[in-house]
């Protein structure tokens, strides 16, 4: 198990972390019509299910909250 920080992050590492998430929505939107044609769907359809599913999971994280349950 991994000790708590004793000191909050920096600006840097809180930058770079939220970077991280921005690139991996960069890397798969540009596919949106690859998966549309491979699933014979609209591609607005796709779009829209996968806007639902990113909504529904931040929904779900601000209900929820994150796991911190130790594995």
């Amino acid at each position: 198990m991994v000790p708590a920080a004793k000191t909050p992050p920096g600006i840097t590492t809180l930058i770079l972390v939220t970077g991280l998430s921005t690139l991996s929505l960069n890397m798969f939107i540009p596919s949106l019509a690859k998966i549309a044609e491979a699933f014979q769907a609209d591609y607005g359809l796709t779009s829209l299910s996968i806007a639902g599913y990113l909504g529904m999971t931040a929904i779900l994280q601000l209900v929820m909250g994150p796991d911190t349950r130790s594995r």
